[in-house]
């Protein structure tokens, strides 16, 4: 992260780093102001609780040394190149902490003024929404695990034991339910050249914009000028297997 560290990364919101190119909607300043309180994977009525915030919730030490840290992460996040919500979680743990007195009128002036039945309703109601956000929060990589497990049994059919693969991105899940084949990843290195019946797994589709002129399409491009591939297996998502041809 502190690779391409700048403080100009606060009003950025196009990356160009070793981990490809990134583009994101808002810059990373608006991206620490908005995703702790709005962003759906996290209460999404975290927001509404600062109406009810009053500042002599910051009156104790401890809550001013909280404020403190989160101030200080926002800003590092802030200053490194790219955006991962992932990266926001303690943000999202501390400002849950400094926002417990809000929740704490919330729910003692809804009980107090409202009747039970409507409160119930409205609790119940911000339950179902924080499940069905956490739903589309994982469906995302759910969708990766079965496509990861898809892809390794198509393959353990395919390639013979100790084959050669050339890979990215996906060869990372593969090691771990094919280890015996040896793998060449795209990324580490460019190949000068490559070997001849050996398999290569690629997704153009999905990495060509982000990793323009570096490694990964560097070495594609390379082995599509030099080799006619031999596609052997589309293993879903765009993901091809691939076989390049024997020497004559």
């Amino acid at each position: 992260m502190w690779q391409d560290w700048s403080a100009w990364n606060l009003f950025r919101r196009n990356f160009e780093t070793s981990n490809g190119q990134l583009s994101y909607y808002l810059p990373n300043i608006g991206y620490i102001l908005v995703y702790p309180v709005l962003y759906y994977g996290f209460s999404p009525f975290i927001g509404l609780l600062f109406i009810l915030f009053r500042r002599t919730d910051l009156q104790l030490y401890s809550k001013k040394i909280l404020l403190a840290c989160l101030a200080v992460h926002l800003l590092f996040l802030a200053t490194v190149p790219g955006q991962n919500a992932r990266y926001l979680i303690p943000d999202y743990v501390l400002l849950l902490c400094l926002l417990f007195p809000a929740w704490d009128r919330m729910h003692a002036y809804g009980f107090y003024f409202l009747k039970w039945k409507w409160m119930r309703w409205i609790l119940g109601g911000f339950c179902i929404i924080q499940i069905a956000d956490t739903t589309l929060l994982l469906r995302p990589m759910l969708q990766r695990s079965q496509l990861e497990r898809h892809a390794a049994a198509q393959t353990s059919t395919i390639l013979p034991d100790h084959a050669i693969l050339y890979a990215f991105d996906l060869d990372v899940a593969l090691k771990s339910y094919l280890p015996d084949l040896q793998y060449r990843n795209l990324w580490e290195q460019r190949y000068p050249d490559f070997e001849p019946g050996a398999f290569v797994l690629f997704n153009e589709a999905k990495l060509a914009k982000q990793w323009a002129g570096k490694n990964p399409m560097l070495n594609w491009e390379q082995l599509n000028a030099t080799y006619p591939l031999d596609t052997v297996q589309d293993l879903g998502d765009n993901w091809l297997l691939y076989r390049i041809p024997d020497q004559d």
